[in-house]
């Protein structure tokens, strides 16, 4: 949602003179000097040495060079993240490199196969070219993020997700699909990692079967992949229905109360639901998808993602209001969440949006890269899908209460949205023995084969306002002390902002070191295996140091 409210920070490039270059770097690699900054622009380092390597080899040889000389090296993607996992306000600029490895952009088809097929891909291709070369071949991915023009590779390293359950109540799920993550379609992995015989790091292709690769399916970017092969089922049309007439308190009612418009009830019938609730407004954005293999009379055709220009676009009296309430007037913020609203009905009416109908491809994509920078607290509760109701209603009756208490105060501090997904867990299918990513937000948990659901809440607000880090510590501590135990388990969700402690976020010490740890049943071989496949830690960083750890 850009607008006049919030500007873009511009990310230059500036060419490295010969002088500066770090000592004895390849000279094959383009280098050069730019800004990092990350999408709430709460990290921002100026002047990082950044590489664009050309070739999978060439990375390689900067593995091996970034180990002699001391240095450390970090893909960065699109930028497209929050949490310090690429690079933080601790990390030493003048020992690291960043690595552009959008080159690593090919895509092929490996097998047809009958039903589905395999495709292998470059890590630094986009999602949305990904997707765009699936379709010609009649394959497509069956649950995707929401913005297309991420990075494969980033993807995978943070175990990033769509909102799909299942098909949907009386359909079956195709061969091949998988409804967790985006890591879990991955069945071959090439990685740079190091080999202690030659004693220096390589090239090296993993199975779904091999136990190391557990631990690199999702690795916060603690190794470099630079190619995977996915399972692609066959490609679908969807139908996508937004919904902005249930009151909230319908949607996330709870069990008890529940009727057929709740969330649980659109999950079951549709099998993906998307729900987006401004704050202090009464009615949700809900979008449904639901497979649909011809067009729907009342649904408009598209052949494009980003079929929502009005969350790019926001009016100038809009922009104009957040604004003022970033600059300091709080009590504007139920206005803003109304008028956010109001410009969301419109919009679906203006462009014809309300029910769409195209390849998933189209109609899954729908956040704009250039929308309106926010901060996103993330959790990622385990539970079984009965009772996915009674998560988000307590859920929701914990943040409205929440916001109502500090409104009292005459403090706003929450105020932009409440975002809801649920996804499937990431359980293999179709590879007999294959291991699960062990350090995703959706892996199972061995010891509750019950929980086969991942809700996904996320909080997205600007940050400013008085009130706020007391804000998002008490719903987080509150989080975790009522659905982390018995019944359910809370994750965080990796790219968002979480541990949010005195100094802001990514400082709880309790969160980093105990609570984290603990919500993942293989935190600790996979934090050995990583750590035995990079033992110089070249590809680390000063918060991955402190958190990758064994406990």
């Amino acid at each position: 949602m850009s607008g006049a409210a919030i500007a873009w920070l511009p990310i230059g490039r500036v060419p490295a003179l010969a002088g500066e270059v770090p000592p004895g770097f390849p000279e094959s690699t383009p280098l050069y000097r730019s800004v990092f900054a990350n999408w709430s622009g709460e990290t921002r380092v100026e002047d990082l040495w950044t590489c664009a390597p050309r070739t999978a080899a060439e990375v390689v040889d900067l593995s091996n060079w970034a180990a002699g000389a001391g240095w450390r090296l970090r893909p960065r993607g699109q930028m497209h993240t929050w949490s310090p996992l690429v690079v933080g306000p601790d990390d030493d600029p003048s020992t690291l490199v960043l690595m552009d490895l959008s080159a690593l952009d090919s895509v092929e088809l490996v097998s047809p196969g009958p039903t589905h097929g395999r495709v292998r891909a470059g890590t630094g291709i986009s999602m949305d070219r990904l997707q765009t070369a699936m379709l010609d071949w009649g394959l497509g991915l069956p649950s995707v993020p929401t913005i297309g023009t991420i990075t494969l590779g980033g993807v995978l390293a943070v175990g990033a997700h769509g909102a799909t359950v299942h098909p949907g109540a009386g359909r079956t799920a195709l061969p091949g699909q998988s409804f967790g993550s985006v890591a879990n379609l991955v069945t071959e992995l090439t990685a740079v990692v190091w080999n202690p015989k030659s004693r220096t790091y390589q090239l090296r292709t993993f199975d779904r079967h091999d136990p190391e690769l557990a631990a690199l399916l999702v690795n916060l970017g603690r190794t470099v992949v630079t190619s995977v092969v996915l399972r692609a089922p066959a490609a679908q049309r969807l139908r996508c229905v937004s919904h902005t007439g249930i009151p909230g308190t319908e949607l996330f009612a709870p069990p008890a109360k529940a009727g057929t418009r709740s969330f649980s009830a659109l999950l079951a019938s549709h099998g993906t639901v998307d729900a987006l609730w401004f704050v202090f407004t009464k009615k949700p954005w809900v979008k449904t998808w639901t497979p649909s293999p011809t067009r729907p009379l009342l649904s408009r055709q598209t052949g494009s993602p980003y079929n929502y220009p009005f969350t790019d676009r926001i009016p100038p009296a809009v922009s104009a209001l957040a604004a003022d309430m970033l600059a300091g007037n709080a009590a504007a913020t139920p206005l803003f969440g109304e008028l956010m609203y109001d410009v969301v009905v419109a919009g679906l009416t203006a462009t014809l949006s309300t029910d769409l109908w195209g390849w998933s491809k189209d109609v899954n994509v729908w956040n704009y890269p250039t929308s309106m920078p926010s901060s996103d607290l993330g959790f990622t509760v385990l539970c079984a899908r009965d009772e996915v109701q009674d998560v988000v209603a307590r859920f929701a009756a914990l943040h409205q209460g929440m916001l109502a208490s500090y409104r009292t105060r005459g403090l706003f501090p929450h105020n932009l949205a409440l975002h809801v997904r649920a996804t499937a867990l990431d359980r293999p299918l179709d590879v007999d023995g294959a291991v699960e990513p062990a350090l995703s937000a959706a892996c199972p948990d061995g010891a509750h084969p019950e929980w086969d659901t991942a809700v996904w809440i996320n909080l997205l607000y600007f940050a400013g306002p008085a009130g706020q880090e007391e804000f998002f510590t008490e719903i987080q501590d509150r989080v975790f002390a009522e659905f982390d135990g018995g019944g359910t388990r809370v994750r965080v969700e990796w790219a968002k902002n979480w541990a949010i402690g005195p100094g802001g976020s990514w400082t709880h010490r309790a969160v980093i070191e105990r609570v984290v740890p603990a919500s993942l049943p293989r935190w600790n071989s996979a934090v050995t295996t990583l750590d035995s496949l990079d033992p110089y830690r070249v590809f680390s960083n000063a918060f991955l140091d402190r958190l990758l750890v064994p406990r």
